[in-house]
Formats: structure tokens, sequence, C-alpha cells
């Protein structure tokens, strides 16, 4: 059973979060600025929130992938209800065999990569998205942040902890409502190193590391310096990787 399926439901939770709306939310907007008239795969696409995002801001062909089989479930349904053209498809990352699809122009992969269980994983995972892009194709990503990974403000919505700064040192992922603690998820802690070298071991020219923005609105909504902590230490941290 794929580690979402468990809680597929009570994960919805999170677009809930001050932190989603207004940070992963614009964030991932901006990032993904250059979708519009191409053709586009959301690996780990869960109930499908960012690929219909994807599809919003003008993709001309979009598919989402995942290995939860009740995420996509939930993705399906919302597709059924609104139709918006988008397929929905079983996969999974670090398999070593692919789905068989048409190669993208650009590949998303949101709060994917720390889901890989080893580095061998982690570097599989980043090949296999190499070789669903075209040539100059683009992977656009928010991964953890390796130098700042932790989280412990609640007012959020979101909490990490991690166990140590090693390759594969256990991250745990709290969602959080009124201050308590309503879903916890262990992924992995990987160094900034280690992601870089998986990007150039899975043969991308270049990538960069991009910083996540605070939206206007969440900036004027509540008082001055409430942002402060998110921003000194961003736990998150965006991704473009270019084949």
């Amino acid at each position: 059973m794929a580690l979402y399926d468990s809680f597929a439901e009570q994960y919805k939770k999170i677009e809930d979060t001050y932190v989603y709306k207004y940070v992963f939310e614009p964030s991932t907007k901006i990032l993904l600025a250059g979708v519009k008239g191409n053709e586009v795969i959301d690996v780990g696409c869960g109930s499908g929130k960012v690929t219909r995002l994807i599809k919003k801001l003008g993709a001309k062909k979009v598919l989402g992938s995942d290995n939860s089989i009740k995420q996509l479930r939930i993705a399906r349904e919302i597709e059924t209800k609104n139709p918006q053209g988008i397929l929905y498809v079983l996969d999974d990352l670090v398999e070593k065999e692919l789905m068989r699809c048409d190669k993208a122009d650009f590949v998303t992969g949101i709060f994917v990569m720390q889901y890989s269980n080893s580095v061998q994983e982690l570097e599989i995972a980043f090949k296999n998205i190499y070789l669903r892009l075209k040539r100059g194709g683009k992977f656009i990503g928010i991964v953890p942040n390796s130098k700042t990974p932790e989280q412990t403000n609640p007012k959020y919505g979101i909490t990490c902890s991690v166990e140590g700064n090693f390759d594969g040192a256990k991250r745990v992922f709290n969602l959080v409502e009124n201050d308590k603690k309503i879903l916890s998820i262990e992924n992995k802690y990987y160094t900034k190193e280690t992601y870089e070298n998986s990007i150039k071991l899975a043969g991308f020219k270049k990538f960069k590391w991009v910083p996540l923005i605070v939206s206007k609105e969440g900036i004027e909504k509540f008082e001055v310096g409430f942002w402060d902590e998110f921003l000194d230490a961003p736990y998150v941290v965006g991704l473009v990787a270019e084949k």
C-alpha cells in the first residue's frame, strides 16, 4: 500500500493551512510561469491540487501520476465533476521501469523527492524525471531546505523535525490544526550536496535553487513580523533543473 493511501482524505487539510495558502501556492504559481502552452507531467500528484493549477495556468496537456490509488481516486472524482482534460495514472517514480507516456516539456514534483527512501532511490527518481523530459525540458520542484530543515512554530499550520543532518535521517512532517497535530508523515532528509549530485548524475545540464515567497495577501492579512520566523529559516525551497 502506498504511504498516502492510509490518510488521503485527511491530508487534503493541508490546503487550509496558512503556509499553503500564502507561501506554497503563490510560490508554485511563480515557479510554473512557463508552463502555458506546454505539455506537463505532474509526478506525485496526489489528489491533483497542483495538477489542476498547472492546467489553469494554460498548459496544453497535463498528466498526473502517483503511487497512491486513493489519492488518484480523489483526483479522478474531481476531474469527473469538473472535467479539465487531465489524465491521472498510477505510477511510482522510484521504480526502474518507467510508465509508458510521451515526454513532456515540464515535469513537476511538489513535495515529492523527500519520499525517496535512500540515496539510490533519490538518484533513480531524478533519472526517471530526466527520462520523462524532452530535450531542453525542465523539472520544477519544491523540496526540503537542507540548510534549515526544521519548522517548530505551529502557527503556520505545518511543523517539521529532522533527526540528524545526514542522508536518510528521519524527517517528520506534521499537519497542525488549532495548535494540535492532526497528522504526522515520515520521510527522509538529504543534504544539499546529495540533491545536487543526484541531479547531475541524472544528466541535467544546469539547475538552480529558488527561495519561496509570501504573497502580498499573506503579508497584509497578518500582523507585522508574522512571517519573519519562516522567512529567516525557510524549511522548503524551490528547485529548477534543465535537461
